[in-house]
């Protein structure tokens, strides 16, 4: 199974070209509907990468993502 990639919020209109390229490394695209702290490490704790545009990212979050290797600002 490849890598799980959680975007926490977005602006654009759609996540097709995310999708896409993550889909060439055989990577799955998961979006969240809250974006909230609380909602980002309830979903997102198990993810292998990180995308976020405006969400914060405290250090709390951070401990919470088990699995984690990159976090990076989309857009």
């Amino acid at each position: 199974m490849g890598a799980r990639v959680v975007l926490t919020d977005q602006v654009f209109p759609d996540t097709e070209v995310e999708q896409t390229r993550l889909a060439e490394i055989g990577a799955s695209l998961e979006v969240l509907d809250e974006a909230s702290p609380e909602a980002i490490r309830a979903r997102a704790g198990a993810a292998d990468a990180l995308l976020t545009t405006y969400a914060p990212i405290d250090r709390v979050t951070i401990a919470a993502l088990e699995r984690c290797r990159v976090i990076a600002r989309n857009g």
